[in-house]
């Protein structure tokens, strides 16, 4: 499966940057029941970390240092390799690194550094290749300084010839088909507005510029199409020519995350009300299910009002049959909800309640569902002890929490994605 999950104004699949699923069904046969989940993480010290998640057990094991402070994580489709993008690549905290941390044996593998500082990177599920970007540097690059898109082969820890990418006075997120032929790069300019699409031919080194902005993006599950997040819209997008479709509205809501099924013929859109929808009516957050095939809105799921939590995020489940929704407010203080769709009925179930900081879901291959709490932070900034999350979506209930470094801010399950925004 891929997914990205993300935190800030942007959705990416993702993204606010949200969530995608999933990847190419060789990639899905490769999961094991057993697969694990990795979450990274820092000590006070400024030390990375990386922590397996055992989901037949619920059992963390001991956390694994990297050198890098991790601004976003992945897992490799069949659970054995975690990539580590971090800040820093030495004692100095300089430039930026790829770590491959190997989860079967808790150990580190090869180290990428690069003399500039990292912003994101995508994994494709075929092939060896991670592709990463650098970051845009407002105090040293003048605006509309290109980056750079660098392809590492991961096997041999070498690092191919940079692809120039326009840059954005913001931040940038990323996304990718299975195969790797073609990286997105979503950027946002430095109030958090979205700029337009960079399509990014990764063999000839061509850049294509979408007219339209994107806040959130998935690729589907055999690379021909995707789908993009805007101004209450869903917009196809064919991955081989990289033109646009017509534009599916969302009506009077703001789309911020969606996951696409494993299958591709659905694609899950969670929106939420614009303030001026419905003056001193409760406002009512939806997931919206979008037709791939017929490229329109087939059902509208009332999710419920929560008007404390404007972010939201989206999984599937492996085998299609339930979508589960993650809102969430302030990551610091506000408690979570998830809210668990049946895929064919669009029953929603009772929402079940996690703690402060729980921005970040992830679906296990056996279908165990987990909720990344950060855990609340108090007036001194440092973040009380958080956890890993089982949610129980039958019974609504939550298991004891997993425990995790205090700051543990990223989780992935196989082929997933994480990013820190």
């Amino acid at each position: 499966m891929v997914t990205l999950i993300a935190r800030g104004a942007m959705a990416l699949a993702l993204v606010p940057l949200g969530v995608s699923w999933p990847a190419t069904p060789a990639a899905l046969a490769a999961t094991t029941a057993s697969g694990p989940l990795v979450v990274a993480g820092f000590t006070p010290s400024n030390q990375g970390t990386v922590t397996v998640v055992g989901t037949t057990d619920n059992v963390a094991a001991k956390p694994i240092s990297v050198r890098a402070l991790p601004v976003a994580l992945a897992l490799s489709a069949d659970g054995k390799t975690a990539y580590v993008l971090g800040y820093g690549n030495d004692e100095t905290g300089g430039g930026g690194s790829l770590t491959l941390v190997h989860t079967v044996t808790r150990t580190v593998g090869g180290i990428v550094k690069f003399p500039w500082l990292a912003a994101g990177m995508a994994v494709p599920s075929i092939g060896s290749t991670v592709y990463v970007l650098s970051a845009f540097n407002a105090s040293t690059m003048p605006v509309g300084t290109p980056v750079d898109l660098v392809p590492v082969n991961t096997a041999t820890d070498a690092v191919g010839k940079a692809i120039k990418v326009p840059s954005s006075a913001g931040e940038s997120s990323l996304a990718v088909t299975p195969d790797g032929a073609v990286v997105y790069v979503l950027r946002q300019d430095a109030r958090g507005i979205a700029q337009n699409v960079v399509a990014v031919g990764t063999a000839t080194g061509t850049t294509v510029l979408l007219k339209f902005a994107a806040t959130a993006m998935a690729v589907a599950p055999d690379g021909k199409l995707a789908y993009l997040l805007g101004d209450m819209a869903v917009m196809p997008l064919a991955t081989a020519d990289q033109s646009l479709g017509k534009p599916i509205s969302t009506g009077g809501f703001v789309p911020v995350a969606l996951a696409i099924s494993p299958n591709g013929q659905s694609v899950y859109v969670a929106g939420t009300p614009s303030p001026g929808l419905s003056a001193g009516q409760p406002l009512v957050d939806d997931l919206f299910v979008v037709n791939a095939t017929q490229a329109r809105i087939v059902k509208t799921v009332a999710l419920g009002s929560y008007p404390e939590m404007p972010n939201w995020a989206v999984a599937v489940a492996p085998d299609g049959k339930y979508v589960y929704v993650l809102g969430y407010g302030d990551r610091s203080a506000s408690p979570g909800v998830v809210v668990t769709v049946d895929a064919a009925t669009g029953a929603v179930s009772k929402p079940v309640h996690v703690g402060p900081g729980s921005d970040e879901i992830a679906v296990a291959p056996n279908g165990g569902v987990y909720v990344l709490e950060a855990g609340a932070t108090p007036s001194s900034g440092h973040p009380s002890a958080g956890g890993v999350v089982p949610v129980n979506t039958v019974a609504g209930t939550t298991a004891k929490p997993i425990p995790m470094p205090a700051y543990a801010q990223l989780l992935a399950a196989p082929g997933q994605t994480a990013i820190w925004s």
